[in-house]
């Protein structure tokens, strides 16, 4: 699975563009938070290529998404 890579300080325009897609590059992703048992995750639908993934995300990650969603 992929693990994101962006800081919890970082600005809406680095989060994005950690999160973009792997394909086509798009950083336009509708990005649901989900919480399962012991951990976070993002998941990421591409809106310019239909590209879908899940991607693990720190538990501070995860509060800095619901606080300050990207995009």
């Amino acid at each position: 699975m992929e693990v994101a890579t962006f800081k919890v300080d970082d600005p809406d325009v680095l989060v994005r563009a950690a999160l973009a897609c792997p394909y086509c590059l798009s950083s336009d992703q509708r990005v649901v938070l989900r919480e399962a048992p012991d951990e976070w995750s993002l998941r990421c639908s591409c809106r310019t290529c239909g590209h879908q993934r899940r991607v693990e995300i720190t538990d501070e990650q995860a509060l800095r998404v619901a606080i300050a969603p990207p995009g």
